[in-house]
């Protein structure tokens, strides 16, 4: 009996052990604390020239998506598809009204080895294989009236983010599980009023181990979908210092546009989450659009406020773009690489693939860097 009764208590052990690592985290952003150099929690730094050519040709280096074979890049409506050196190995270039195109990108990714883009204007998804060549078309099956925005493959179909006009009671956005048909199966509401602000600046959903997390417009809590429930996961909480704290900014639309370009306050926060740390882009109002980092060690709560500030004190114009595993991906101008090394040891950071400084700076292509931290 006494073994028995000892397994149950580690089973109940256990079982607090998961639901601890669930539990809600409060973390307080001060904005005006001391930074800590970025530098000097750097491992190591992976750089990665992006080839070009006609099928190449990047103006920024932002919307990345993880293939088999490397990486590729959305941007005009196409996705420029690189090897793990950064050579160019293909392009989705099919934007039309026809069969085997689509009108606009809203979503891609990686199921099965193949690439999924989905287009909201065309209510599709087209399926290509790594190298660009177009496979088919999934038709989708919801309601003519719904207005897609972003999607995301999940376990059993897919999972549509429903953009507010296409919502008959004008409340929140709204999630929806699709089937691989795309077939609506469940209805996820967000119970809460719109924004009278609606401005999406992205960093909307995360991914880790299968876990998606969802974060609103102009909204400083983050909340994970399981089993069909928005569970509140984190709240960044930055105090006096929040614009949307102050219930006369959201009132109304014209109170929400006068006032963001009026205040200097934090109006968004949107964060890369990892399974160790959580990188955060906050920005002020619209007028003076500062920007600013702050880098929070999940194992151990502290927060830190980072310093990314090149030698005219403006910051690097890096853009953090997501966790892969245990490297934060970020691309940077490349007229900008040199002194951002420069802030490094000699041992700290590679150029991919053998090539040098001096040819990487005759690109015009952004660098992908790929980052370690401490």
């Amino acid at each position: 009996m006494s073994k028995i009764l000892i397994l149950l208590c580690l089973l109940q052990s256990f079982a607090l052990l998961g639901q601890n690592s669930q539990a809600f985290k409060h973390y307080q952003i001060d904005i005006t604390s001391s930074r800590t150099d970025f530098f000097s929690l750097i491992d190591q730094v992976e750089i990665i020239r992006l080839e070009e050519t006609d099928a190449s040709l990047l103006s920024s280096a932002r919307n990345y998506l993880k293939t088999p074979m490397g990486f590729g890049f959305m941007h005009n409506n196409e996705i420029s598809l690189f090897d793990d050196f950064g050579n160019n190995t293909g392009v989705i270039r099919k934007q039309g009204q026809g069969p085997k195109e689509y009108e606009s990108i809203s979503s891609a990714w990686v199921r099965e080895g193949q690439v999924e883009v989905y287009s909201s204007k065309s209510r599709s998804i087209n399926v290509f294989n790594l190298a660009g060549k177009y496979m088919k078309t999934i038709p989708s099956q919801y309601p003519k009236e719904w207005r897609g925005g972003t999607m995301l493959p999940m376990e059993g179909g897919y999972l549509l983010h429903l953009l507010d006009p296409s919502w008959k009671d004008k409340s929140e956005y709204a999630l929806v599980k699709l089937d691989f048909a795309l077939e609506p199966i469940k209805t996820i509401k967000l119970n809460s009023d719109l924004h009278p602000f609606p401005v999406n600046l992205g960093k909307r959903f995360g991914v880790i181990s299968d876990q998606i997390f969802y974060k609103k417009v102009l909204n400083d809590s983050l909340f994970l979908i399981e089993n069909d429930q928005m569970i509140p996961l984190m709240r960044f909480d930055f105090g006096k210092d929040w614009h949307w704290s102050d219930e006369r900014t959201v009132a109304s639309i014209r109170a929400a546009s006068v006032s963001v370009l009026e205040t200097e306050k934090i109006i968004e926060v949107l964060p890369d989450v990892g399974s160790q740390y959580i990188l955060l882009t906050y920005l002020s109002g619209l007028s003076t659009r500062v920007i600013d980092y702050a880098l929070i060690n999940r194992m151990n709560d502290v927060v830190r406020r980072l310093d990314l500030r090149k030698s005219d004190k403006e910051n690097f114009d890096i853009f953090f773009i997501k966790w892969q595993k245990d490297q934060l991906i970020a691309s940077l101008p490349v007229d900008q690489i040199e002194e951002f090394v420069s802030n490094l040891g000699s041992g700290q950071y590679r150029i991919v693939g053998g090539v040098q400084m001096e040819e990487l700076l005759n690109y015009e292509n952004p660098v992908l860097l790929k980052i370690k931290m401490k």
